[in-house]
């Protein structure tokens, strides 16, 4: 994660978002490999030195820098550290005019630079999405970066405002596709089906949604965010072809996505692809090794599968209980009744509701797990 150098604690959000269509920018060059920003976010502000969050995350090479903005300028370090040697690859500042059209320039160069010092190649295809520019509309820009920062949060309070950020930008400049994509996600999240935050009546979620996506497809056909929320809308309306497709198109473009590959993986798994999904978990643990939801349901998906040799499941199991410990003895729970130790997973549940009593969904699987033994008081 970028540092923040502005003398704002709220220009955070913009940090944090040039750092993101950086990274995504990069991860659409498929001569390189790109660890999901769900992984890298869990080494903001670390005192590990480069070398040990290159073997946390499985890299050969660190991208780090800072940015600056005073005014109506911005300034924008950058250094790529081969992490076996500790020795710069490339480093360059930027200092331009704060603008929208800079932003984007600079984030360009950038992943031009970084890919000559990896002697990496690029298609003409990947050349030509470095060159676009999303929006020429700084308040839009912006508006958008705050939308992102709140929608990953995952609660409703916060996901209600990404929506209205989400807004905000799509009235300031009309063809902002990820803006009409963002506010679509947020409302598919919003709605009250089992796995999303808020109340609005599926059905109706979808129908909203559906507007906002037409709008950002028109808009940017084969953008892989763009993609990724038409696929999970398609989901939601129980469409899962169409969706299996999105997916598909959005990870060509995006392979390091691992939002959109969990996406798929639920897809995948409710149209009866079990051998697919498997290898879709598989695969988000490697492009998101240190993300928690991806570590839970890759445990969840591979447990008594081809993938599971005694090993690599409970290696899983290990890391995810290394970042939550109340998470991660949730999924050994679930993982232990697959397998049939049901009193060692009713403790294991115990154990993790004892460090996280608010995790409802491991409370109702205890409970389901308590009814099927017959105890139907506790």
């Amino acid at each position: 994660p970028f540092e923040n150098r502005s003398q704002r604690e709220e220009d955070e959000y913009f940090s944090s978002g040039i750092h993101d269509d950086l990274l995504t920018q990069l991860a659409q060059i498929s001569s390189l490999r790109v660890i999901s920003r769900t992984s890298v976010a869990q080494f903001k502000g670390t005192t590990l030195s480069i070398r040990e969050i290159a073997e946390k995350l499985g890299v050969a090479t660190i991208l780090e820098g800072g940015v600056q903005r005073a005014g109506n300028q911005v300034r924008i370090n950058m250094q790529l550290i081969d992490a076996g040697t500790d020795a710069h690859l490339w480093a360059q500042t930027y200092d331009r005019e704060l603008t929208a059209n800079n932003i984007f320039s600079i984030q360009s160069e950038i992943a031009g630079a970084v890919t000559n010092a990896m002697r990496a190649t690029l298609t003409p295809e990947e050349q030509q999405r470095m060159r676009e520019v999303p929006t020429e509309n700084m308040a839009a820009l912006e508006s958008y970066f705050r939308g992102r920062s709140e929608i990953d949060e995952r609660t409703r309070p916060a996901i209600e405002s990404a929506r209205l950020r989400f807004e905000e930008a799509r009235e300031a400049d009309p063809g902002f596709a990820l803006a009409w994509a963002g506010e679509a996600q947020a409302i598919l999240l919003l709605s009250d089906s089992g796995s999303s935050y808020g109340d609005i009546p599926q059905d109706e979620a979808a129908e909203m949604a559906r507007r906002l996506m037409e709008q950002a497809y028109a808009l940017a056909p084969d953008d892989p965010q763009v993609l990724g929320v038409y696929g999970l809308l398609e989901r939601s309306a129980s469409n899962l072809e169409p969706a299996l497709d999105y997916y598909r198109r959005s990870l060509v473009a995006n392979p390091s996505n691992g939002e959109v590959l969990n996406w798929q993986r639920m897809a995948q798994f409710g149209a009866g692809m079990y051998r697919e999904s498997q290898a879709t978990a598989a695969r988000m643990v490697e492009v998101d090794p240190l993300s928690k939801i991806a570590l839970f349901n890759a445990a969840a998906n591979l447990v008594n599968s081809s993938y599971d040799d005694g090993i690599r499941v409970e290696a899983l199991l290990d890391r995810l209980e290394g970042l939550d410990r109340g998470y991660g003895l949730s999924a050994r729970a679930l993982v232990t009744a697959r397998q049939g130790r049901v009193v060692e997973s009713i403790r294991h549940y115990y154990e993790g509701l004892e460090l996280d009593p608010g995790r409802i969904s491991a409370r109702r699987d205890l409970a389901d797990t308590l009814l099927d033994i017959g105890l139907v008081e506790e």
